[in-house]
């Protein structure tokens, strides 16, 4: 077979227009090494493939999908993930819109807190002094009835 007959057929391959005859005849030429031409050397590895009849066994056997199954670890993750989505956008569509308006700052007078004179302040201090005091005395009163009631606990636990 010429070289042009074949450049032809092999246009026709690629363009899905060849017969089987047409075909055969492309296998047939490049499987005798010595007849091809230099320059239709990138197709040699192709039809000589197909020659062999690898093409057959690898290329038309059905492809049946895998039947992966997934675990019930994958789809209760998957599940929660979903359920933390949904929670996480409805929380944030149902939450109030905060307003773009600036916070207003006030200011605190603290002049209504100061002593008018030194005797108020005086009167003041003592106040806040007598009232820690008591606290602390009642805090003391409490110490000593807890400190009894262990004793009496303990006196009662001891065996002769």
């Amino acid at each position: 077979m010429k070289k042009e007959e074949v450049l032809i057929l092999i246009h026709k391959y690629f363009e899905a227009e060849t017969s089987l005859d047409d075909e055969r005849r492309l296998k047939g030429y490049f499987s005798r090494r010595e007849e091809t031409a230099p320059e239709l050397e990138p197709y040699a590895d192709l039809f000589r493939y197909l020659h062999n009849g690898q093409a057959d066994t690898t290329l038309l056997q059905p492809m049946i999908p895998s039947q992966r199954r997934i675990s019930w670890q994958a789809q209760t993750a998957a599940a929660a993930i979903l359920a933390l989505l949904i929670a996480i956008a409805s929380w944030s569509y149902f939450l109030p819109k905060a307003k773009n308006q600036p916070a207003t700052l006030t200011r605190i007078d603290w002049t209504k807190y100061e002593a008018a004179s030194a005797e108020t302040a005086y009167q003041v201090t003592r106040e806040a002094l007598i009232r820690v005091a008591q606290v602390v005395d009642q805090s003391e009163q409490n110490a000593q009835i807890a400190a009894e009631r262990i004793r009496n606990a303990t006196e009662m636990l001891e065996f002769d």
